[in-house]
C-alpha cells in the first residue's frame, strides 16, 4: 500500500553481504551453543565447560529479557549502539576469564557475559525485523543460521568435550566478529513507526494469528533442544536436522520461486512426527535419536520468526513487533517451564502435550499461510516497484488484471478482497475504506458468491492463485 511511512521504511531496509550475515550468525552460536546451557535453567543440565559450578540463572536471564524490551519500546533508535556498547562489554568479560583466578571474579565475568547475551536477544530480533531486506533475511536465517548451528551440534555434542582454554578463545572470536558486524551496521537509527493521523489501520486479525503463531513456534523451539538434552547425541542430531531442514527448505526456495512460508507446514509435519516418535519411545527406548532428529526440524519454524515479523512490519510499522516478539519468548519460556514441572513425574503426560502444541501449530501455519503469503508478495511487489522510482500498488490495484474468478468483480470489490487478503477484519475495511460496516459486509457477501467460497481463508487462498497464475511459476513470488 502506498503511505509514505511504507514507502520510506521499505527503503531503509539494507542488503547484507553473505559475509556480514555469517558475523552476525555469531550471536546464534553464542547464545543457543554457550549462554543457554551455562547453567541448569534453560536445560536439563549445565554442559558449557566452565571451571566453576553454576546454579540456576533463569532471574538474570530474565533480567535481560526485561531490559531488552524495555529499550526497544523506549529508545529503539538506540538498539545498534547499545548492541556495540553490550558485546563489547561482553568481549572484555571473555578475555577477563584468561586473568582472574578467584572463583566470585569468574561467577562475576560470567553473569555479566550472559546478562549481555540475554539484553542483546530483542536487538538481535529488531535488528532482522526492521532493518534487513527480506532476500538478506531469507538468506540469513536459511544460510547462515545453518552454519551457526553447526557449530552448536559441535559446541554441545557427545562425542568429545571442548576444553575451557578452547572455549574462551572460541568466545572471544565470536564477539570480535559479531562487534564488527554491528560496527557496520547504521548507529542510531531505526524506522519510522506509525503514529495517530498516518492513516495506517492495524490489521488486528492478521496481527493476532501471527503472534499466536510465533508463540507457538517459540515454544517449538525451546522444547526441542530441551527435550534433546535428555538423550545421548540428541542435541547433536537435533540440531544437524535443523541445519538440513533449513538447506532444503532454502534449496526449495530457490528451486520453486514459492516463499518460504509455504513450506511450513511439512516443516512443523516433519517435527509432529518426532513428537509421535518421543512418545513412542517411552515405550521404545531405541527411536529416542530418531525422534530427537525429527524434532529438530521444528527448530526451524522457530528460526524463521523474524521473517514474520517483518512482513508484520511491513504492513504496519509498530515500535511494539520486536518487543512483542521477545515478550513472547518469555512467556514460552515460564510456559515450557511450568509444563516440565507440572508433569515432572509423567514423561508420557509431557509429551502428549508436546505433540497437541506442535499439532495447534501445524493447523495455525495451514490457516496463516494465504495472508502470510499476501503480505509477502505485496513486501515483494512493492520492492519493485520503489526500485523503478514509484509507490508500491494499492488497494486491489495488484487483482486488477488477475483472470478469470477475480474478473467477475467490481473495482470496489476488488480493493475489498485486497484488504481482506491482508488479514483486516471488516471494521478495519470500513474505516480504511470510508464507508458503513454494513456496506462493507454486503461487498463481502457479493465476493463469495461471486468467488465461490464461503469465508476470508478461501477469498485469499484464490487471490494468491491467480496471482501466481499471473507469474506463471505456481506459487512464486
Amino acid at each position: 500500500m502506498g503511505n509514505k511511512i511504507l514507502i520510506e521504511n521499505h527503503s531503509r531496509r539494507i542488503d547484507i553481504p553473505m559475509r556480514r550475515l555469517l558475523c552476525f550468525a555469531m550471536f546464534c552460536i553464542w547464545q543457543m551453543g554457550v549462554i543457554y546451557y551455562m547453567g541448569p535453567s534453560l536445560n536439563i543440565d549445565g554442559r558449557t565447560p566452565l571451571p566453576i559450578p553454576m546454579g540456576n540463572i533463569t532471574l538474570l536471564i530474565a533480567a535481560g529479557y526485561v531490559c531488552s524490551i524495555l529499550v526497544m519500546v523506549f529508545f529503539p533508535a538506540r538498539v545498534i549502539g547499545l548492541s556495540r556498547a553490550a558485546t563489547a562489554a561482553a568481549l572484555l568479560a571473555v578475555l577477563g576469564l584468561f586473568f582472574i583466578k578467584s572463583e566470585s571474579g569468574l561467577t562475576l565475568l560470567i553473569y555479566i557475559q550472559c546478562f549481555c547475551c540475554c539484553f542483546m536477544i530483542g536487538f538481535e530480533t529488531a535488528t532482522m525485523v526492521y532493518f534487513f531486506s527480506e532476500r538478506s533475511l531469507v538468506r540469513h536465517l536459511l544460510l547462515a543460521y545453518p552454519a551457526a548451528y553447526v557449530a552448536v551440534a559441535l559446541l554441545q555434542n557427545d562425542f568429545f568435550r571442548l576444553e575451557y582454554a578452547s572455549f574462551r578463545v572460541l568466545t572471544v572470536v565470536m564477539l570480535v566478529l559479531l562487534l564488527y558486524f554491528f560496527f557496520k551496521m547504521p548507529a542510531n537509527s531505526c524506522p519510522s513507526f506509525v503514529e495517530k493521523g498516518d492513516g495506517l489501520i492495524m490489521p488486528k486479525r492478521f496481527f493476532a494469528g501471527v503472534f499466536l503463531l510465533i508463540f507457538l513456534a517459540l515454544l517449538l523451539g525451546i522444547i526441542a533442544p530441551a527435550v534433546a538434552a535428555q538423550y545421548e547425541h540428541g542435541v547433536f542430531a537435533a540440531y544437524l536436522s535443523c541445519v538440513v531442514c533449513s538447506l532444503a527448505v532454502y534449496a526449495l526456495y530457490k528451486k520453486t520461486g514459492r516463499h518460504p512460508i509455504q513450506f511450513m507446514p511439512y516443516v512443523v509435519g516433519l517435527a509432529s512426527l518426532g513428537y509421535v516418535l518421543l512418545l513412542a519411545s517411552n515405550y521404545v527406548p531405541g527411536l529416542a535419536l530418531a525422534a530427537c532428529a525429527l524434532t529438530g526440524t521444528g527448530m526451524t519454524a522457530c528460526a524463521l520468526i523474524p521473517l514474520f515479523g517483518a512482513l508484520m512490519s511491513e504492513q504496519y510499522p509498530s515500535r511494539y513487533i520486536a518487543p512483542g516478539i521477545i515478550a513472547l519468548a518469555m512467556f514460552a519460556v515460564v510456559v515450557h517451564s511450568f509444563l516440565v514441572e507440572l508433569f515432572r513425574d509423567s514423561a508420557v503426560f509431557l509429551d502428549i502435550t508436546y505433540l497437541v502444541i506442535v499439532l495447534i501449530l501445524t493447523l495455525l501455519f495451514v490457516l496463516a499461510e494465504p495472508y502470510l503469503l499476501y503480505a509477502a508478495r505485496r513486501q515483494l511487489s512493492s520492492a519493485g516497484e520503489n526500485e523503478r522510482g514509484s509507490a508500491p500498488p494499492a488497494a486491489g490495484e495488484a487483482a486488477k488484471n488477475a483472470p478469470e474468478a477475480l474478473d467477475l468483480l467490481t473495482k470496489r470489490e476488488r480493493e475489498v478482497l485486497d484488504l481482506i487478503s491482508y488479514g483486516h477484519s471488516n471494521g478495519d475495511i470500513a474505516r480504511m475504506l470510508f464507508i458503513s460496516e454494513h456496506t462493507v459486509n454486503d461487498y463481502t457477501k457479493n465476493i463469495y458468491r461471486k468467488l465461490g467460497v464461503h469465508n476470508r481463508y478461501a477469498a485469499a487462498q484464490i487471490v494468491n492463485r491467480e496471482e501466481a497464475r499471473l507469474r506463471g511459476r505456481g506459487g512464486d513470488i
